[in-house]
């Protein structure tokens, strides 16, 4: 008896990826992506389009020669490219000019603009984002209304949106920002370059080596926005420099903010070039503010009021003037400060370089060098306490001249070096011995300590005041590790 067998083939087939060509195969770019599935790739020639896109699939959008001769015009007629909310970071659009999204007519609110609008998750890449308009609401360059996108190398400019010139992150939105450039963005309401904003879910901003310059537009608000009690931003590798703003960033509504290694000089604002208020919590580390002006009234470098709270750890803030209040830092109605290895010098306004006023809460300044802020007011000085607390410890405080309100300001200096001296344990009055203080001759400021110089070895470890322990840094302001013991008060440039 013969067994019959039955042989079964079975074939397996996997999608490929297809390569859309415009115009040679599609004439238009729109025409490509409705024909494209998920993992394609649109891949368009040189010239200028006048389209606006609706983008609602992970496929990649890539210009052969870049953003410089591959053009997508929205023509005034909304918003130039909309990515839905099925997009991930697999919908990546590469190497494109972005102009005219918004719409001609500024009473006509349905089709209200940006270069680009974004509901999901997709990557922006070597994009050149020109000359949009965004009315009502929206922001000329970018709006994220919801999603997380990523946005690398590109640069963004000349853009004008109610919400922000630049890009605006609106509630629950969140955005990771990478090597851009913003500069001549204008606002009619919130902010030049960037905004996030939100109230009751949680918004994120990342930002890492980007620039904002030539922002010119006072009365229309920061150049960087961050407002809301559950809006966070981290900032890293910033440079803010050259713009003229109500502020280079204000922070408040209960926001938070953490910066570093950045640097915010010299532009001229209304008053507080980095603003804490609201309850607000910034940390700044490794950070310079310098040869900014407040044009207005006051905080050239830094204003923090209203129950905000601010730590300093290694910053400069140097050369920044003010029209009164503090040139380098003002402080109002409990607002508090913890500075560590700070280096605040040379700043001015008419009533000194460090302000303290209208119930100011503590500012405690700890391993700092105050040095040469001074008030062009008659009978002003350098530091003054109008109310609330001053703490120095461990630090080099010369040629400043101190005011304090009788029965409502406190200064605490323990452990420091204060020209003219001060009553306080452990402090001292000795030349510092710095390397260089001689400017003559385009000389520059070297705020070094020599070997020999008096103040090594002259602070505390661990200080208590009022209840609050503080314990000194194990590195300076440059990182380099202080003497064992570690009473080095502080070496600073």
């Amino acid at each position: 008896m013969r067994k019959a067998f039955v042989s079964t083939l079975i074939i397996f087939t996997t999608a490929t990826a297809t390569t859309l060509k415009v115009p040679s195969q599609y004439s238009t770019i729109q025409a490509a992506i409705d024909a494209a599935t998920a993992g394609d790739t649109v891949l368009v020639a040189d010239g200028t389009y006048t389209e606006n896109l609706d983008i609602d699939k992970d496929i990649k959008i890539i210009s052969e020669n870049g953003a410089e001769k591959t053009i997508i015009d929205g023509a005034q007629k909304g918003t130039t490219i909309s990515f839905s909310s099925n997009t991930t970071r697999e919908a990546i659009i590469d190497g494109f000019t972005i102009t005219n999204g918004g719409n001609s007519d500024p009473e006509n609110i349905q089709s209200n603009g940006s270069g680009i609008t974004i509901q999901g998750e997709p990557t922006l890449k070597n994009l050149i984002i020109i000359n949009n308009r965004g009315l009502e609401w929206n922001a000329g360059g970018i709006t994220v209304h919801a999603g997380n996108p990523l946005i690398t190398d590109c640069v963004i400019t000349v853009n004008i949106g109610k919400g922000s010139g630049g890009v605006g992150i609106q509630h629950g939105a969140s955005a990771e920002i990478l090597n851009c450039k913003f500069s001549n963005n204008k606002p009619l309401w919130y902010s030049n370059g960037i905004q996030i904003l939100s109230q009751d879910e949680t918004s994120n901003l990342i930002m890492k080596n980007v620039e904002f310059t030539e922002h010119e537009c006072n009365g229309c608000g920061p150049v960087i926005n961050i407002s809301g009690p559950k809006t966070s931003a981290i900032l890293e590798d910033i440079k803010i420099q050259n713009n003229s703003s109500d502020h280079a960033i204000r922070v408040s509504g209960g926001a938070s903010l953490n910066m570093s290694n950045s640097i915010i000089s010299d532009n001229k604002i209304s008053f507080g070039c980095l603003y804490i208020k609201d309850s607000s919590i910034a940390t700044i580390s490794n950070s310079i503010f310098q040869n900014n002006e407040a044009v207005d009234w006051d905080g050239g470098g830094l204003k923090i009021e209203t129950k905000a709270s601010v730590t300093l750890n290694n910053v400069t803030i140097s050369n920044n003037t003010a029209n009164n209040g503090g040139g380098g830092i003002s402080i109002y109605k409990e607002g508090s400060l913890l500075a560590n290895n700070l280096l605040l010098f040379n700043n001015i306004s008419s009533e000194g370089g460090l302000y303290l006023t209208e119930s100011a809460n503590v500012a405690t300044f700890v391993n700092s060098t105050i040095i040469g802020n001074k008030a062009t007011g008659t009978g002003a000085k350098g530091i003054h306490v109008g109310e609330g607390e001053m703490h120095i410890i461990n630090s080099i405080v010369r040629d400043n001249g101190f005011s304090v309100t009788p029965d409502k300001g406190s200064l605490i200096i323990t452990h420091s070096n204060v020209e003219g001296g001060w009553d306080g344990e452990g402090n001292i009055d000795r030349n510092p011995a710095f390397v260089n203080v001689d400017t003559t001759g385009g000389k520059k400021v070297d705020y070094h300590l020599l070997d020999w110089s008096p103040v090594i070895g002259a602070g505390a470890e661990t200080i208590s005041i009022d209840g609050a322990t503080y314990t000194i840094h194990a590195t300076d302001i440059e990182g380099n590790f202080r003497p064992n013991p570690a009473t080095h008060i502080i070496p600073t440039f």
